[in-house]
């Protein structure tokens, strides 16, 4: 899918036009289901199904315990990926919009972002200011880079650039957290 222009969409109207809207790619959503997410499923539920006979019960609570949550996070990842329906930037917020309908949203002047850029993982977090990291990723805008296409997450922090006053070659390095908005917003 290309990042596309909300006003062609009658169901989501808000009577605003967004700045950018950025959409994963169903490929690259198709691959991601079937590597790594598939074997993982896999994996992870013979550690929570396997029957244990010779090992301490330490071993088998340790190998079930983590089983159950890395089967869990992957999962819910997994149903977040197939539910997203795009990430629309307005002027002062950002949108996480789901196909049921359901969004999220931060508030540009009071969100951080963090972006993590490496061979196997890309992503892009805008957090509110008063959340601790770890919920961000369940109540947060959290964009898995690497499931839209290389233009268009370039064209999003092109946007993302101009709106909050950052420089663009600090949303292109490896690693980088910022209070967002360098500049005021109106």
């Amino acid at each position: 899918m290309e990042a596309c222009d909300l006003g062609d969409d009658p169901k989501v109207d808000t009577g605003e036009k967004p700045l950018h809207v950025l959409t994963y790619d169903p490929w690259r959503m198709a691959w991601r289901f079937l590597w790594p997410t598939l074997p993982g499923l896999v994996i992870f539920s013979l550690a929570v199904f396997y029957k244990f006979q010779d090992d301490p019960s330490a071993t088998i609570l340790f190998v079930q315990g983590a089983g159950i949550i890395l089967l869990a996070g992957t999962l819910y990842i997994t149903c977040d990926m197939a539910m997203t329906g795009g990430f629309y930037l307005y002027g002062d917020r950002i949108v996480k919009r789901y196909r049921t309908g359901q969004e999220r949203s931060i508030p540009l002047d009071r969100a951080k972002i963090s972006i993590t850029q490496a061979q196997m993982i890309a992503q892009i977090l805008f957090t509110s200011a008063d959340r601790p990291k770890l919920v961000s990723y369940i109540k947060d805008v959290y964009i898995d880079a690497k499931l839209a296409k290389p233009g268009d997450v370039a064209a999003f922090k092109d946007a993302v650039a101009e709106v909050s006053g950052q420089d663009r070659r600090d949303l292109d390095r490896r690693y980088f957290a910022a209070k967002l908005m360098k500049k005021r917003l109106g």
